[in-house]
């Protein structure tokens, strides 16, 4: 194979090992974490490792950890930000070289029992900061005891739900209930109080209701984080309307007094809530600026500038369904956990827009990469005798060419440097013999023409002319003879 074919050929290889090169990340690591054993309300650390394999180097990570909001709060750590339920974790390695990033993250353990801390998202890079590939990936699993004064009582104090009447009556020992419902309920409220103020109760099942049996199940969790009971109400939902479900003798029956409040209009420096859009607003078949939830395709209320009977002014929160007004207030928790969803949404779109471009270049590289493996294969493949001889010759001239320059340059040469009596002779000889060629060819030439057949015209009057010299002259002496020449 010649040497044109063998630089194609590595030029090629080099593309397809620097694309595979651009695909696959440096190499492998792990991530891994503590597992504490605490004591419910207590604070505590959890370590977080991410380590090279066979000794390779970690340069930066960036991990994304979820925890359960309900069991722990984050309190502080190395490189770390966040909370409720998600936390940031960043660092560098110091020195190059480093195989090993540990990170110390402190956690508030806030109910007895079991949680975890897991890996929602993670970006590890190398030295050369290519993309490490994360073979392992760990999670931390918190086991909360309870303590000594924790109470063990997960009953409920009262159980019901509207519409609907239980089946039989409650009391905290029963843990299966039953009910019917109309054709036209799609949920049903559950009124399940705990009889110890401090467990924690969770309700599933009461919403989208379908026709005929539907299980509505509630989870009372002891203080303890140890104990738990639950009790199932089985709802039978039929068609058409059931009778029977008058409120129980005990359920609170609440009026909310009349207020008069008059929504003014909004001023040029009024500060609106965050998160909030401009609106138009139908209350009582008049149009009101009002704001509504940036977020939410359909709106459930609207936020107004408004005045109270006393004079006071502020923003008021309005139900669009119920028709309810209340006093609107910013939670502090809400709008900081607002603003940290919303700055690491736009860095996850920022990363994933790079991540496709990225995808894409590679996608360019492969094909480029398989389009010159094609063009050399069909080039090889096409190749004749033809190709090889003129390969042979490399970057020189084509034969002919070369010859007339070969013969220029032995001219000049010649004609550079004195020549001897003997080559003088054998040059003028070479010239008599060329000139004696020359004339004897310049013979040949002639003798062949003239022995060509004449055309007809010009051989009738050449019959002619000698005939008619012929009568003119001594016919007794000679005679015409054609010799066809």
């Amino acid at each position: 194979m010649n040497r044109r074919i063998r630089n194609v050929l590595a030029g090629t290889m080099l593309a397809a090992v620097m694309t595979i090169a651009a695909v696959f990340p440096a190499f492998a690591a792990r991530i891994a974490f503590s597992d504490p054993s605490v004591t419910a309300g207590d604070e505590f650390s959890v370590t977080m490792k991410i380590t090279g394999s066979n000794g390779e180097t970690i340069s930066s990570a960036d991990v994304m950890l979820s925890y359960d909001s309900t069991a722990l709060e984050f309190v502080s750590g190395t490189g770390a930000e966040g909370g409720a339920g998600s936390v940031r974790v960043t660092g560098t390695a110091e020195n190059a070289g480093n195989t090993e990033l540990a990170f110390e993250l402190r956690f508030r353990s806030l109910k007895a029992g079991t949680s975890q801390i897991t890996i929602s998202t993670q970006e590890v890079y190398d030295q050369d900061s290519q993309l490490v590939t994360i073979d392992r990936e760990g999670n931390s699993t918190v086991t909360a005891a309870s303590r000594s004064t924790d109470s063990g009582d997960a009953t409920l104090s009262d159980l019901q739900i509207s519409p609907g009447n239980l089946s039989p009556s409650f009391s905290p020992d029963v843990e299966n209930y039953t009910a019917t419902v109309g054709g036209d309920v799609e949920r049903v409220a559950v009124s399940a109080p705990p009889a110890n103020s401090s467990a924690s109760v969770e309700i599933s099942g009461n919403e989208g209701l379908q026709i005929g049996e539907n299980t509505v199940v509630c989870t009372v969790t002891a203080q303890d984080g140890q104990t738990v009971k639950t009790y199932t109400i089985q709802v039978t939902k039929v068609e058409g309307t059931v009778d029977g479900t008058a409120v129980p003798e005990e359920a609170v029956e609440l009026k909310t007094p009349e207020r008069v409040i008059t929504v003014l209009p909004v001023e040029a420096d009024l500060e609106i809530p965050e998160g909030f859009e401009s609106c138009t607003v139908s209350i009582d078949g008049r149009d009101v600026e009002g704001f509504v939830w940036a977020a939410e395709e359909e709106p459930q209320y609207c936020v107004f500038y408004a005045m109270n009977e006393n004079g006071e002014t502020g923003f008021y929160r309005y139900d669009l369904t119920e028709k309810t007004l209340q006093r609107y207030f910013t939670d502090p928790a809400g709008v900081q956990s607002n603003e940290q969803y919303a700055s690491l949404a736009a860095e996850y779109n920022s990363l994933l827009k790079d991540y496709n471009m990225r995808f894409w270049i590679i996608i360019g590289l492969i094909a480029l990469s398989v389009i010159l493996l094609i063009v050399v294969i069909a080039l090889v493949a096409t190749r004749g005798p033809k190709d090889d001889f003129f390969e042979r010759d490399g970057d020189r001239q084509t034969y002919p060419e070369r010859a007339a320059s070969q013969h220029r340059q032995s001219a000049e040469k010649e004609k550079g440097r004195r020549i001897s009596r003997e080559e003088r002779y054998m040059k003028d000889l070479e010239a008599e013999e060329e000139e004696a060629a020359q004339e004897e060819e310049a013979y040949y030439s002639e003798e062949t023409q003239s022995r060509q057949p004449e055309p007809p015209a010009a051989e009738e009057d050449r019959k002619k002319k000698s005939s008619s010299q012929n009568d003119g002259g001594d016919d007794g002496d000679f005679e015409y003879v054609d010799l066809g020449l």
